[in-house]
């Protein structure tokens, strides 16, 4: 089982990189969202890019290097489609991934410009901001 967040946006994800996330994705995994955000559809591209690394998104756990290998992934495709599309709003994404064992997180901003989203967080009883 795993849990998926995301805090940000895909840059003009409506607009121009939607319909090539959807068109990319297997019916298992086109079938996953359940409404429009740019979240669910994220989601599922991550739940394909798992599938393609031959991980079961299934599965009750993953090895940690498998999490983030697919974290990169699906970012780095989102960057294509953006790039092929003239995309020039930039696209936030605070994601983070977890099968309840591991945790992939990410603060990442696809502009080189503005700055990346905040991202807090604890271990314990203690609370840390991550940085570039």
């Amino acid at each position: 089982m795993l849990l998926f967040q995301h805090n940000g946006g895909v840059g003009d994800f409506n607009e121009k990189i939607k319909r090539k996330l959807q068109n990319a994705l297997d019916d298992v995994y086109f079938a996953v969202p359940q409404g429009n955000t740019d979240s669910e559809w994220v989601f599922a591209l991550l739940l394909q890019t798992l599938h393609e690394l031959g991980a079961d998104p299934l599965a009750a756990s993953f090895d940690h290097r498998v999490l983030r290998t697919a974290m990169l992934n699906t970012i780095a495709k989102l960057n294509l489609w953006a790039k092929a599309s003239g995309v020039e709003t930039p696209s936030l994404l605070n994601l983070c991934l977890s099968d309840g064992r591991s945790v992939v997180a990410t603060r990442y901003v696809s502009s080189r410009e503005d700055e990346a989203a905040s991202l807090y967080f604890s271990t314990g009883s203690s609370c840390a901001s991550a940085t570039r």
